[in-house]
C-alpha cells in the first residue's frame, strides 16, 4: 500500500534505518495499531456525546433534542 511504502520510505531516507523484513514489520505493525487505537477512541466518544446530549436536557427538566 502507499501509506506503508510512503513511511517506509521515510524511514530509510531521512531517520537512516536499513530496509529490512523487521523495519516493515514494526512499521506496519505500529500503524495498523495507532489507527485502530483512534478508530476505537473516536467510535467511544461519539457514543458518550449522543449519551450526554440526551442525559444533560434530561436533568435540566428540558426535552431531549435527539
Amino acid at each position: 500500500m502507499a501509506v506503508f511504502d510512503m513511511l517506509e520510505t521515510a524511514l530509510v531516507k531521512k531517520l537512516h534505518f536499513s530496509p529490512s523484513f523487521m523495519l516493515r514489520f514494526v512499521t506496519r505493525t505500529v500503524y495498523v495499531g495507532k489507527c485502530s487505537f483512534q478508530a476505537t477512541l473516536f467510535s467511544l466518544s461519539a457514543t458518550y456525546s449522543e449519551r450526554l446530549c440526551k442525559l444533560v436536557p434530561a436533568a435540566l427538566g428540558a426535552q431531549s433534542l435527539l
